[in-house]
């Protein structure tokens, strides 16, 4: 496995996740752009505070990372809300969802991962080999009881991923979704800490965010250079089994800290 020497933008960056995805293609070798609507702290590269559904915010990082870079390589959108995102109140059935708190968890989870493909696309295709990974969940491939708008947020980003792929393929970018199951803050997994659940996923584990960021890593680092317009589940198996409950994990980590 070659080291990594690119140019890459993370959304979501000061997310558990976000963070875990920065550590790994940094310690690879690669510049880190960190977005966040909080102050990414990734140590090194460029760091930026921006909306995401702000066109215009976005708009102007790419303006500055132009200017300093020339070019992306990579561009990894791990930026949502949840259920559990300090604010957004988006539990609950669908029946009866608040129409305001719908419309803001799709203009983050959605309209967001858009506007940062539309903002970063012409830095992409200056690349040699441009590649795009949104990150989704394990809600957007089994119907979960209790967090349905986050699932619907998730199956429409697969939608987004394939029609990108599609439209995209011609002139060389990749478009793929990685869709995390159950997934524990690097601090729960370690040995004496108590666990919530023993057998959170098929595999009787959760997965951390290291794995999230080592599975990233491959996808982009040319091991997979033929794929495009795949949604991958790394779940532990959770998708093959129905999930009627969210229980503590009703998203894809475990943690006080979101992932925004």
């Amino acid at each position: 496995m070659t080291e990594l020497s690119n140019v890459a933008v993370v959304t979501g960056a000061a997310g558990i996740i976000g963070t875990a995805i920065c550590a790994e293609l940094i310690r690879r070798g690669s510049v880190v752009v960190a977005i966040d609507s909080v102050d990414p702290e990734v140590g090194v590269g460029e760091t930026f505070r921006a909306d995401i559904t702000d066109q215009a915010a976005v708009a102007a990082v790419a303006t500055r990372v132009a200017a300093t870079y020339g070019h992306v390589d990579w561009l990894v959108h791990a930026a949502a809300v949840t259920s559990r995102s300090p604010g957004i109140g988006v539990a609950g059935e669908l029946a009866s969802i608040d129409l305001r708190v719908w419309r803001q968890l799709i203009d983050v989870n959605l309209t967001g991962a858009l506007i940062c493909v539309q903002e970063f696309l012409p830095l992409l295709k200056r690349s040699r080999a441009p590649k795009i990974v949104l990150l989704g969940s394990i809600q957007g491939l089994v119907p979960t009881l209790g967090t349905g708008a986050y699932g619907v947020s998730k199956v429409a980003l697969a939608g987004l991923t394939r029609q990108l792929a599609s439209e995209l393929a011609g002139i060389g970018v990749t478009v793929n979704m990685l869709s995390p199951g159950p997934i524990a803050a690097d601090d729960f997994l370690e040995p004496g800490v108590d666990r919530v659940d023993s057998r959170p996923t098929p595999m009787r584990r959760f997965g951390s965010t290291k794995e999230v960021a080592r599975a990233v890593t491959a996808i982009v680092d040319g091991q997979f250079d033929y794929m495009t317009g795949s949604v991958i589940p790394l779940d532990g198996g959770e998708h093959l089994r129905p999930r009627a409950d969210p229980a503590q994990h009703d998203d894809d980590s475990f943690s006080p800290e979101r992932d925004t």
